[in-house]
């Protein structure tokens, strides 16, 4: 089946995931929107202004009835996917180009509320800045008390991209440097 959306938008969509239960479509656009979509009808459900610069990525808890946000305008929220409401947010010291929740979070044993974020200053001004003041380290969080938790080094240029292990108990960082790395 093909899904057309037919809204034509007047800004870019950098990418697109679905929501709870296969229910809806989530995406991200360049100049600060999340747009919430019906999967089957493709009719737009909720506009959200979720960041004041681009959004840069969109990732869910394992039951995807949270979201988290990250953006250029160096904050990430977290968003409940029953209201669409921003229930948390993280202010940081440096652009973001990622944000992922750990998959603890939920677990039935001793969760753990933490969120991990990366970014750092923008590859075409890195090479006029010491790497210390980049801001190339990730970022752990607690999901809840919205306080940082530590910062973990190893990239020498911006954080593009980070995920966790499934099981939790780890994560890995792309960064602008050419290194994958495995924390």
């Amino acid at each position: 089946r093909l899904l057309s959306i037919d809204d034509s938008l007047p800004m870019k969509a950098t990418k697109v995931k679905w929501g709870p239960f296969d229910e809806t479509l989530v995406s991200i656009f360049e100049e600060g929107t999340v747009i919430i979509w019906d999967a089957m009808n493709g009719k737009q459900l909720k506009l959200i202004q979720a960041h004041k610069m681009a959004v840069t990525s969109m990732n869910f808890s394992e039951d995807r009835m949270l979201m988290i946000t990250s953006s250029k305008d160096q904050f990430a929220k977290l968003w409940a996917m029953d209201t669409y409401e921003c229930v948390k947010t993280y202010e940081t010291d440096r652009p973001l180009n990622d944000a992922a929740i750990s998959p603890l979070y939920c677990a039935e044993k001793d969760p753990k509320f933490h969120v991990l974020m990366g970014g750092g200053q923008d590859a075409k001004d890195v090479t006029t800045t010491a790497n210390s003041s980049g801001k190339f380290e990730a970022i752990l969080w607690h999901m809840i008390y919205e306080e940082e938790i530590g910062t973990i080094k190893g990239h020498f240029g911006p954080i593009n991209t980070l995920a966790w292990r499934r099981d939790g108990k780890g994560f890995v960082t792309g960064g602008e440097d050419g290194y994958v790395r495995v924390h």
